[in-house]
């Protein structure tokens, strides 16, 4: 079904719905290109936007860790502290989505919900010209599972909510010497955790925190040196539910013949909604 229709938004305003989605703001090239390919793009960790996540990453500078991390020969410390980088941050891929975030003491807010949120349109969405693709995370999950069946060895893969705190990225001490890097990449895969995935890939300062951030995250421990910049690309299935335009999205056209009959996401229902509409008025 295509609605066109921002009264229809109330198929997916129902409060028991809360949780169950994961929002992605996009450009209107961004949403088109992924329709087409009907692959959903994994970035590399470094193209973020926490300025923390582009910076290169040094044993020695993470709180807490590499105070004991020493290359042997004929290891030397600048390939050692090198590879760190290469593995932990360089390796990494991820997909940002919004969540519904929690409501206020005035009870549900429609402007709460994760495509409701107004920066996230401006600073994301191209200022309303793109859109919010809904999806249901628990398929998105499974679907990257999918993806990643069987893993490489050493990879790192699953779905993480984004922790905010004005603290540094930290790594538990690693104190040990290290004569190789293939030595150093077996230790590395030892003891990364899923709680070690949240302190690397899942902290954000405060002021992100009205984004509510979720993400899908795949860390390769040996990327190609070609591949070391490019993104990944999943396939999705039945986890896309629905399209919300924005404002100035504008020309329809070719996003209808994805999701029309005979397209590639045929069923998905597409709304438009504006700024003087119910989502952006609060209650």
């Amino acid at each position: 079904m295509v609605v066109l229709d921002r009264q229809e938004l109330l198929s997916i305003d129902d409060e028991s719905s809360r949780g169950r989605y994961g929002y992605r703001y996009i450009g209107k090239d961004g949403l088109l290109a992924t329709l087409q390919t009907g692959k959903l793009r994994l970035a590399p960790f470094e193209t973020m936007n926490d300025p923390r996540e582009a910076r290169a990453w040094q044993a020695r500078s993470l709180a807490e860790g590499g105070a004991g991390l020493r290359a042997e020969p004929p290891l030397t410390e600048a390939s050692l502290q090198g590879e760190l980088d290469r593995v932990l941050r360089r390796g990494a891929r991820l997909a940002s989505f919004s969540r519904d975030r929690p409501n206020g003491p005035n009870g549900p807010a429609v402007a709460l919900r994760g495509w409701a949120n107004s920066s996230s349109w401006d600073r994301y969405a191209d200022k309303y010209r793109g859109a919010c693709m809904v999806f249901d995370w628990d398929l998105l999950g499974e679907e990257l599972d999918d993806f990643v069946t069987p893993p490489e060895l050493g990879m790192i893969s699953g779905r993480l909510n984004v922790e905010y705190a004005d603290t540094p990225l930290t790594i538990p001490t690693i104190d040990k010497s290290f004569s190789s890097l293939e030595g150093f990449r077996d230790h590395l895969d030892d003891i990364i955790n899923s709680r070690l995935a949240v302190e690397l890939y899942g902290r954000k300062n405060t002021c992100w925190s009205d984004e509510c951030e979720s993400r899908l995250l795949i860390v390769r421990v040996n990327v190609p040196p070609l591949e070391i910049d490019n993104p990944l690309y999943m396939g999705l299935g039945s986890s896309l539910k629905a399209i919300i335009v924005g404002a100035a999205f504008g020309d329809t056209t070719k996003l209808l013949e994805h999701v029309g009959a005979g397209g590639k996401f045929a069923g998905v229902s597409v709304y438009r909604t504006d700024l003087n509409s119910r989502p952006f008025g609060g209650q």
